[in-house]
């Protein structure tokens, strides 16, 4: 995983308005099943997500794998929601929606399940005391917020020796030699998504 080749950058301390935390959600369990699309649609509605510059990271999204038959496929931006940094250990063992994932192309992404012009909301859910995680993306079609699919993965941990302690909500693309995950700094380190 590439670390160090990104590039972060912090407001300056006193210059951001006071942040709410992430809302909690009205349901108790997202699954494959469950809530409803509409209970997931009036929770999508509550959020908010960052799009300055610095806060989101923008990228065609590599198909095929490294280096053998990679090329580039549609342009996706990551978004962090903007109340990311004000998720404590507790509000992520009930879950939370922590970035959106916006599809620019035409083109479908598989690895991840981002349909072609889509926005795809990511939950997150990380045990502290098991250190276990999991993920759910789940994608809606951007111009009637139908919710399309939902997909379950993992949720990894990289400890950060840095440990920065950053100013406004981020989120970005890590590079793997199989495709591109989201990730965003967590209380532990870097959370990403893992495909299962």
């Amino acid at each position: 995983m590439v670390l160090g080749t990104v590039a972060f950058f912090a407001a300056v301390p006193g210059t951001l308005p006071a942040q709410r935390p992430t809302p909690r959600a009205s349901f108790d369990r997202l699954d494959a099943k469950s809530p409803s699309d509409s209970a997931l649609q009036a929770h999508f509605r509550d959020l908010s997500f960052a799009s300055s510059h610095g806060s989101t990271d923008e990228q065609p999204l590599m198909l095929g794998e490294y280096p053998r038959n990679a090329r580039y496929g549609p342009l996706a931006t990551v978004e962090p929601e903007i109340g990311l940094l004000q998720i404590n250990a507790e509000a992520f063992e009930q879950g939370r929606v922590v970035a959106r994932i916006i599809n620019h192309g035409t083109e479908s992404y598989e690895r991840l399940g981002l349909p072609p012009k889509s926005i795809t909301y990511w939950w997150a859910e990380y045990y502290q005391g098991t250190h276990r995680g999991r993920s759910i993306l789940i994608a809606t079609d951007s111009a009637s917020g139908r919710i399309l699919r939902r997909i379950e993965g993992g949720l990894s941990v990289l400890p950060d020796s840095v440990n920065p302690r950053y100013q406004m909500p981020v989120a970005r693309w890590h590079f793997f030699a199989t495709g591109e995950r989201p990730c965003f700094p967590c209380p532990w380190g870097w959370c990403g998504y893992v495909l299962r």
